[in-house]
């Protein structure tokens, strides 16, 4: 099945090439100390009334080349060959360099972004549903609340969303000319605050594509974002080292934590939403009190920059990977290392914990998943 897939992609990366080729020869109240001035939301005139909670979806003319549907096979449903390493098992996906993986909120599907496309799998047994080729990188992934829907940030700036049960694309829209870093989808709305390459939080409909409103709320480049639990407050990581936390409804400034040496990469809340995460190119990972931007402890034991950080879903641990090929289990009341799980051969991009708070689940830039076995 690899085989057959790569065959499949390289066929859509040819056809895609000598359609570029062809169209060229024709004529994108907290403590006074921590907190600075409250910017002013600035509302876009012509969508000033609320997201509607379940409109219509409308399918678009794809922005980018993409299939329309997933690419057909007769064959079973494929599972990636996979081998036992220590600690968990590792899948051989063939699909290029994976940037980001991300775990329905139902725990059904695990999809993953990589070079080549957007691949949803069944997470228990590691089936392939279906994939989608494209002739640029995916980069960044989210999940609707009620996991119908999957959305896709891509290299080149463009957002795609596809049902998941039938892979149908529903939408695509630009919202930069640079790599989507980051986009997560709204809990309470049916928006996604996407990677601008700016210090402003925009939220896009996730029905039509068209910003509903923008917060100038940062100085620098904001690097990435995650929704509380509450949904109105998101916290995010910075080009100048720094994180915060904002009251999206409002645009105000709520804490800055500062103390980090280098861009932060990756930002989580825990669980009970009284601390946040931060993971950072300064090989660190930091715990902080949201309520007073007190950090809390800074861990070490990483020799490259961190790129994911997330929580346990009893909020007792914390994982973190690494360029240094590594992930680390942390106790975050202590501080204490808990335990490195090595595996991977290049770069970890994402960590996430599975709801049963017994697996965890990394991907990395060589094409590998792995589901480790880390029940306390």
């Amino acid at each position: 099945m690899a085989s057959n897939r790569l065959l499949i992609v390289a066929a859509v990366l040819i056809a895609a090439s000598i359609a570029c080729m062809t169209s060229a020869e024709s004529p994108t109240e907290p403590p006074a100390s921590t907190v600075a001035p409250a910017s002013s939301p600035t509302p876009i005139p012509s969508t000033n009334t609320p997201i509607p909670t379940d409109p219509p979806r409308p399918t678009k003319t794809p922005a980018l080349a993409l299939t329309d549907t997933p690419i057909p096979t007769e064959e079973p449903a494929a599972v990636p060959d996979a081998e036992t390493i220590p600690g968990g098992t590792m899948y051989h996906l063939d699909i290029g360099p994976i940037w980001e993986i991300a775990l329905s909120p139902d725990g059904e599907y695990l999809a993953a972004a990589s070079d080549t496309g957007v691949y949803v799998y069944r997470f228990d047994s590691f089936e392939e549903v279906w994939y989608v080729a494209v002739d640029t990188p995916q980069r960044s992934l989210t999940w609707a609340s009620d996991s119908t829907r999957l959305a896709a940030g891509s290299e080149d700036g463009m957002v795609t969303i596809w049902n998941v049960d039938s892979g149908e694309q529903l939408l695509a829209f630009e919202i930069s000319d640079e790599a989507i870093r980051y986009i997560e989808w709204a809990p309470d709305w049916d928006g996604l605050v996407g990677d601008t390459h700016s210090g402003e939080v925009v939220l896009w409909d996730a029905t039509s594509g068209e910003a509903v409103y923008s917060l100038d709320v940062h100085p620098d480049v904001i690097t990435c974002v995650d929704w509380g639990r509450w949904g109105g407050y998101l916290a995010g990581g910075a080009e100048d080292s720094t994180a915060a936390t904002w009251d999206v409804e409002t645009g105000q400034l709520l804490y800055t934590f500062q103390g980090h040496t280098a861009p932060v990469w990756s930002v989580r809340w825990s669980p009970d939403g009284e601390h946040i995460a931060t993971g950072s190119g300064d090989m660190t990972v930091r715990v902080w009190d949201r309520g007073s931007s007190a950090m809390l402890m800074t861990l070490e034991g990483h020799t490259g920059s961190v790129n994911s950080v997330d929580w346990s879903p009893d909020g007792t641990r914390l994982a973190s990977g690494s360029d240094d090929l590594t992930i680390i289990l942390w106790n975050p009341i202590n501080g204490d290392l808990l335990q490195t799980l090595i595996g991977h051969t290049d770069a970890v991009t994402s960590v996430l914990w599975a709801p049963d708070g017994a697996r965890l689940i990394s991907s990395s830039l060589d094409g590998t998943v792995v589901i480790w076995n880390v029940s306390e």
